[in-house]
């Protein structure tokens, strides 16, 4: 069991991996500036659902550390092309006269994913290596709970709710980006029941 969660948690490691070139696939496409951010944002977010479920089932200790590694490589791999979108567009309404309006549904929708695998892997190092809280539970599904709303309030920052196109695109894309904040609530979940059992027996 514990060779199977190594393999689904390294193979999350390469999909995230693999999601940086995606990441800047736009760079050299004006037409379609962003795409390749979203969808290697999407890549990215499928492979942190794999590290995040099988380091937290894993007796390898160090997956809190694969983690905020991992983290932090897509914050400032999201940042840099969040940048060369945003100068993209700031030209753009320059040349057409339009007021520049700041996306903040792209800089969300592209930073939580590498902020969630931080938050983890800060609270699995802790629950490692400093000190076994039972109140960890909480902070899970709290988290969660915060990346949920997240994802339900962030396509609904640029634009009014009656211009949203319910599609399946959309509906696929709003899936991927509940993942995180329902890993964190099911994992806290788990983590209560873990608490309940071992307060049973010490009874």
């Amino acid at each position: 069991m514990q060779i199977f969660l190594h393999i689904i948690g390294w193979l999350g490691v390469a999909i995230m991996g693999l999601s940086l070139p995606v990441i800047y696939s736009e760079v050299n496409n004006i037409s379609q500036v962003g795409m390749g951010l979203i969808f290697g944002i999407l890549i990215f977010i499928i492979g942190a659902v794999l590290l995040l479920v099988s380091g937290f089932f894993s007796k390898w200790r160090y997956w809190s550390v694969v983690a905020l590694s991992a983290g932090v490589i897509c914050i400032i791999g999201a940042v840099l092309a969040l940048l060369h979108v945003e100068a993209i567009e700031a030209a753009r309404s320059a040349e057409s006269g339009r007021v520049y309006s700041f996306n903040y549904n792209l800089w969300t929708m592209s930073l939580t994913p590498g902020l969630a695998c931080i938050v983890w892997g800060i609270f699995k190092f802790l629950s490692e290596f400093v000190y076994r809280s039972q109140r960890f539970w909480l902070g899970y599904i709290i988290t969660g709970i915060i990346l949920i709303i997240t994802a339900c309030i962030s396509p609904l920052v640029n634009r009014p709710s009656a211009n949203i196109i319910f599609s399946i695109e959309n509906v696929i894309l709003w899936s991927i980006l509940f993942l995180p904040g329902l890993i964190f609530v099911v994992e806290g979940v788990i983590l209560k029941r873990r608490d309940n059992k071992q307060q049973a027996k010490g009874l």
